[in-house]
């Protein structure tokens, strides 16, 4: 047997409540309101001075939310820890990384002194070594791998973060090029 759902079971109480106490409140016809009009006058229910005024305001709201109560936010529970990808094996570090572990600590020590990694605000900022893990493993991956969301769910950094990160660790890199 189906479940059905929280919004949809408060619906149809709220609209039998709206039924038994009254079929018209001031001259409005509530059935009317309910089975037949889509876009309900949300000032004159505000207006409302009993019961029956209440429950139809209640049942307003629940059919034109989409939520009873606003989602839950995901929480992370940790952090992309950068420590573990050096204990892996090196095929597996090359796997993650599309790097060497000799490679990346190379590219490492090349940028971790450029002047775009100081940080000269409060804001706590990401370790410059996890900022060059995300980059190669971006830059590594190809189709929806490669997507900007894949890599905010995974590292559970914002999309926007994602692109920042990505676009100065490359012109940090690039500043290089002649090395």
């Amino acid at each position: 047997m189906p479940k059905i759902s929280l919004r949809k079971q408060a619906t149809k109480d709220l609209r039998l409540m709206c039924l038994i106490t009254c079929i018209e409140v001031n001259g409005i016809n509530i059935a009317e309101k309910i089975y037949g009009q889509e876009n309900w006058d949300s000032d004159e229910l505000l207006q409302a001075h009993n019961s029956s005024q209440l429950y139809m305001l209640a049942l307003h709201l629940t059919m034109h939310s989409q939520y009873l109560s606003r989602p839950l936010k995901i929480i992370s529970n940790k952090a992309y820890n950068i420590e573990v990808l050096f204990r892996m094996q090196d095929d597996d570090f090359k796997q993650a990384m599309r790097a060497s572990n000799h490679g990346f600590i190379y590219v490492y020590s090349k940028i971790k002194d450029h002047s775009s990694f100081q940080n000269h605000s409060t804001c706590k900022k990401l370790p410059i070594s996890n900022q060059l893990a995300l980059t190669l493993e971006k830059l590594g991956s190809n189709g929806n791998a490669g997507s900007v969301s894949k890599f905010a769910q995974k590292f559970h950094f914002g999309r926007g973060t994602v692109v920042l990160i990505t676009r100065q660790v490359i012109q940090v890199i690039n500043s290089y090029k002649e090395d």
